[in-house]
């Protein structure tokens, strides 16, 4: 079945094109906070390294307990298709 008047297309239209927004909305909405939360990740971890210098050298001081872990951890790849977070380029919180 296929719609043959003139206001028949014009619904079958809007219907398709309200169909392709709805479905469009929640994908944009989810990117954007897993892309939100990347970064937030990618930050932590690379301060991360810094406080594990900052803590093993103290432990240094005291003794070889404090090491929390090795060196280079905090290197994490970029996945293909999303932009690298740096601070400049981080995305406002709402």
């Amino acid at each position: 079945m296929v719609p043959r008047s003139l206001p028949g297309q014009v619904v079958a239209l809007s219907s398709i094109l309200r169909g392709i927004l709805l479905m469009a909305f929640p994908v944009t909405s989810i990117f954007h906070t897993s892309s939100r939360s990347y970064c937030e990740l990618k930050e932590q971890q690379q301060r991360a390294p810094a406080l594990r210098e900052d803590s093993s050298r103290s432990a240094t001081a005291t003794g070889p307990a404090g090491r929390a872990g090795g060196a280079g951890q905090g290197g994490v790849p970029v996945p293909p298709g999303v932009q690298d977070c740096g601070p400049a380029q981080r995305p406002p919180h709402q």
